[in-house]
This record gives structure tokens, sequence and C-alpha cells, in this order.
């Protein structure tokens, strides 16, 4: 968006920091080419709403998926006891 920071960061992020302020600026454009919003400030806003937005969607997907590994290795955990218990009987 054709703006100069000057940012602390530890030299060896440096390279991270670069790629996330070249996401903003893409999501940030992609905002002004759809003619929402015109001023940079409320441009930027916006992106960084939407941004949060994506990686709280994406925290509650692997939230969802991580419950749904506990769950399948308790039911592996009772199947087995199940299967050894029926051996013992047999």
């Amino acid at each position: 968006m054709g703006l100069d920071l000057q940012v602390a960061c530890p030299e060896d992020k440096r390279a991270d920091l670069l790629r996330a302020a070249s996401f903003l600026d893409e999501k940030m454009r992609d905002i002004k080419k759809n003619g929402r919003i015109i001023e940079n400030e409320r441009c930027a806003i916006v992106a960084a709403l939407n941004i949060s937005y994506e990686l709280l969607e994406e925290r509650q997907k692997q939230a969802q998926a991580a419950s749904a590994k506990d769950k399948i290795h308790n039911l592996e955990s009772v199947i087995e006891s199940a299967l050894s218990q029926f051996k013992l009987s047999a």
C-alpha cells in the first residue's frame, strides 16, 4: 500500500515479518480493489478484522480436530480393553 514502517524485530524473525507485511498488503489491496473502503486506516482495520476472523476459525477447527482425536483414542482404548477381557474369558 506504499507505506514504509520501521518495526523492531529480531533479525532471525525478519523474513517472517516481511511475509506477514506482504500478506496484510495483499489483503488490503483486495479490499480496496473491491471498492468497499478507500482510506488506508479503515482498510487496515477491516483487513485486520478479516485476518483475525480467519485465525479464530482455524483455531476452532484445530480444537475440534483435537477433540475428535481424543475421542477416537478413548474409543480405541475401550475396544482394546473389551478385546483383552474377551480373550481372557475365552
